[in-house]
This record gives structure tokens, C-alpha cells and sequence, in this order.
């Protein structure tokens, strides 16, 4: 069995704030792709919602998703940052 970590970053004009930190067992001892990633993700947290690619990091697997428009400009979003390792 391995673990799978999912770790959540705010990120809003370049300043990363830890938000959580979720630590899941895999059933499996395969070696984590992105396949599984996307499923432990989606398992997780359903608020992401399609997700249609994820980006290999040396920190995980990382999926984006925008949360809200920064209060001075609408075209600018603040994010969230998932990586799962």
C-alpha cells in the first residue's frame, strides 16, 4: 500500500498559502499517475469540477483551478493550486 498526498495552495499574485493537507491509502503499489492522481483528486475534492489536464511537477501531479476574481480587476482570478503526490 501506498499514500497518496494531496496538498492545497491559494495562490493570488505570486504569494502560495497552505490551505490543507489531505494523506489518502491506495490499495494499490503501482506507481502514481496521472490517471490515478485525477481519480484520488476527483474522490476528494468534487468542487474541482472537469478537470482536462494535469501538469507533471517535481512537486506532483498539479491541477489549477480559478476560485474568484481578484477585487480590482474581474480578468484576474485567484487560484487554486492541487498538487497530488
Amino acid at each position: 500500500m501506498t499514500e497518496i498526498t494531496i496538498k492545497v495552495f491559494h495562490v493570488l499574485d505570486q504569494r502560495r498559502e497552505l490551505i490543507r493537507t489531505v494523506h489518502l491509502k491506495s490499495d494499490s503499489d503501482k506507481v502514481l499517475n496521472g490517471a490515478r492522481a485525477l481519480k484520488a483528486l476527483r474522490r476528494e475534492f468534487p468542487e474541482v469540477g472537469d478537470v482536462h489536464a494535469l501538469l507533471k511537477t517535481d512537486e506532483g501531479w498539479l491541477c489549477m483551478h480559478a476560485i474568484e476574481p481578484k477585487e480590482t480587476c474581474a480578468f484576474h482570478y485567484k487560484w487554486a493550486h492541487y498538487f497530488v503526490s
